[in-house]
């Protein structure tokens, strides 16, 4: 297994230390848990980086970077929206949002591989998971209420990167179905 591989595993367990961090409420355990979550986020720039540039890119490391991806944002969003940082039901309604528009994703590089493509991530998908990046830290840190003062500043830029997150979601999943429906109507193998 290469470098870039191993990076985009230890995103996975970066999210789960978030996830621990986030679970034990001890002072300042959810800025820790945020910070951690923005150390895992920055792997998948530094994995994707690496492989290109030691041209070690590879058919595992395209399959599992983004996997390791949805699970660092979809498990903290839903620790947050557990938490109510996002009033129900807006929370749960954008969380299945994001959740349907990967499954779809998913289903169209699972039909790409069954045709032996891949298909990478255009730009839309980039900016939708950078701003997912940005939204959730601070939706985290706002979990925290020692320092209203502080928290709701972080809570509304929070919660506007968040809905904008969601705007590119949907936006992402109409440009990635209709440049790749060419995928779903080639005839099967």
């Amino acid at each position: 297994m290469n470098l870039p591989n191993k990076i985009t595993i230890s995103r996975i367990f970066l999210t789960i230390v978030s996830m621990i961090i986030f679970l034990i409420v001890f002072p300042y355990s959810y800025l820790i848990s945020a910070i951690v979550f923005v150390i895992a986020s920055f792997t998948d720039f530094f994995d994707g980086y690496l492989a290109r540039k030691l041209k070690q890119v590879t058919t595992i490391g395209k399959l599992l970077d983004p996997i390791a991806d949805k699970v660092l944002v979809i498990s903290m969003l839903m620790l947050v929206i557990d938490k109510g940082v996002i009033p129900s039901p807006y929370g749960v309604i954008a969380t299945i949002i994001i959740v349907s528009r990967e499954f779809i994703i998913a289903a169209f590089r699972q039909i790409a591989a069954s045709h032996n493509l891949i298909l990478a991530a255009d730009k839309l998908g980039k900016l939708k998971t950078l701003l997912q990046y940005l939204s959730v830290p601070l939706l985290i840190i706002s979990v925290e209420t020692d320092n209203l003062i502080f928290n709701k500043p972080i809570f509304y830029i929070g919660v506007i990167v968040f809905v904008l997150s969601v705007i590119m979601t949907i936006a992402s999943a109409i440009n990635y179905i209709l440049k790749n429906k060419s995928v779903i109507i080639k005839p099967e193998p």
